[in-house]
């Protein structure tokens, strides 16, 4: 895969690191992969290191830079990036990664531009079939953040971000950084491969074996947490839920619940795509992908 780029308003500026030079920034998206590409590159540090690949601690909770969205999200500050890139000084290369980096609007792609003036930047993209990403991440939210939407509540919630837009979403960054868009489907069996390849770590080093992180919850085990949300305080029903993964138990005696309008907007939104536009971002096969 080359590098695209319509970047007519590259930041210019200096760097401050003696040696780094080049940044590479995962952006996501969500549930496309990206906790087993931010859990390789933490089960590989030793091995990157030594071949001047650095994913600085700084800036990060857990295994991704967490840190670094919401203080650009929230707080319009980019000074964990300068301390992740100081963290870097020493390396060639720094890899930052958040999936939530994706979501970001021009004025924050803008604020992180300026904040990695004079370096040689490239962000790397792995986008989801919608008909498969919006169920996904519907899931993510009953699990990970207590959702109580229904789905249509949901659906709702994703037309008014205009998530779904990727064409948009790829121009916003084109205009400011070389891109690497895959098609999450065509590598999600070697994903982390394929990442590695792309931020050039020596494939032969490293360790990637697949670990099973950020898992989806079964459909009856989803359906009692969803329940949960609705009808007993925050705190208990969060509780329940981390009870009902550490379990393990499937709950297949409980319905599922029905998720068929997401899917369906999902292949609706499809249909309206500038596909000249993704042409320009993603190979023929890629595109073919997203839109089956």
């Amino acid at each position: 895969m080359n590098w695209v780029s319509t970047s007519k308003r590259i930041a210019k500026g200096t760097r401050s690191g003696e040696v780094l030079q080049r940044v590479f920034v995962h952006i996501g998206m969500s549930k496309a992969g990206s906790s087993a590409i931010q859990q390789t590159l933490v089960d590989n540090e030793r091995t990157l290191c030594e071949a001047g690949i650095s994913y600085p601690r700084s800036g990060r909770r857990g295994i991704a830079h967490y840190k670094i969205n919401e203080d650009i999200r929230h707080r319009q500050s980019v000074d964990r990036v300068k301390e992740a890139l100081e963290e870097a000084a020493n390396c060639n290369t720094a890899v930052l990664s958040c999936e939530g980096f994706w979501l970001f609007d021009e004025p924050e792609v803008d604020m992180l531009a300026h904040a990695l003036a004079g370096y040689d930047i490239r962000v790397v993209l792995y986008l989801r079939r919608p008909k498969d990403y919006l169920p996904s991440s519907y899931r993510q939210g009953v699990k990970q953040t207590g959702r109580t939407h229904t789905c249509e509540e949901y659906i709702a919630g994703v037309k008014a971000e205009d998530r779904m837009n990727y064409p948009r979403l790829l121009e916003r960054w084109a205009q400011y950084f070389p891109l690497r868009v895959r098609s999450y489907e065509a590598v999600k069996q070697g994903i982390e491969k394929d990442f590695m390849q792309a931020i050039e770590a020596p494939i032969d080093d490293i360790d990637l074996r697949r670990r099973m992180v950020n898992l989806t919850p079964s459909d009856g085990a989803l359906y009692l947490m969803l329940q949960a949300n609705r009808y007993l305080p925050a705190s208990v029903s969060k509780y329940i839920r981390r009870a009902i993964l550490r379990s393990g138990r499937r709950f297949d005696f409980m319905p599922a619940i029905d998720d068929e309008p997401i899917r369906q907007y999902g292949k609706e939104v499809v249909e309206r795509w500038d596909l000249d536009v993704m042409r320009k971002y993603l190979s023929n096969e890629d595109l073919d992908w997203l839109l089956t």
